[in-house]
């Protein structure tokens, strides 16, 4: 009977790997949902400034909403913003999963995975649609783009630090793993 039990460094070693990947994947789990969250905050709050800036436009211009979004950039800082003339409760995109409602917005996924946030209008019978952009890459690699990246890793780990953390987790937990066996390995051959 005592030949299956395994000796007591394997049982040992056994134990923090387990320990190890199951805090990884606690980790992982809770990090990713708060970041999630917060970045639907974020949006939130930016999409409701916008709109509380271009309501304030529209009361002070007496001009029509439509005709005021189309003479917007196309792009405000990182946003799309259109008008839907008629609102009837859902946003005309073929695929919007909705999240939440906060306050006067309704909160919308599409199926790019950008989020875009509904504002109707009280006195008119659209709504206000302003979504996150969509980022297209060309494909083209040059030197400029390898410099520009490594100047924003720390832009990247502010935007979007669900890329970067699995990594830095993946590389916490090798050398937890590995730490031991090499300081062990070290003093058997010391002897």
């Amino acid at each position: 009977m005592a030949k299956f039990i395994p000796p007591l460094f394997a049982r040992l070693y056994l134990g923090i790997i387990l320990a190890l990947a199951g805090s990884v994947f606690i980790t992982l789990s809770f990090s990713y949902e708060a970041l999630e969250q917060s970045s639907l905050l974020d949006f939130s709050a930016d999409t409701d400034y916008i709109f509380n800036e271009i309501s304030v436009a529209l009361e002070n211009n007496h001009v029509d909403p439509e005709q005021y979004i189309q003479s917007l950039p196309k792009t405000l800082l990182t946003f799309d913003i259109k008008w839907q003339q008629i609102w009837d409760g859902s946003p005309q995109c073929e695929a919007c999963e909705y999240l939440y409602t906060l306050e006067n917005s309704l909160i919308y996924e599409r199926e790019d995975e950008n989020l875009l946030a509904v504002y109707p209008l009280d006195n008119a019978k659209g709504a206000i649609l302003i979504s996150d952009q969509y980022h297209f890459t060309d494909g083209t690699h040059s030197e400029v783009d390898d410099e520009i990246k490594l100047q924003n890793l720390a832009i990247l780990w502010q935007q979007h630090p669900e890329d970067i953390l699995p990594v830095i987790l993946l590389f916490v937990a090798i050398l937890a793993i590995s730490a031991p066996s090499i300081f062990l390995s070290s003093s058997y051959r010391s002897r």
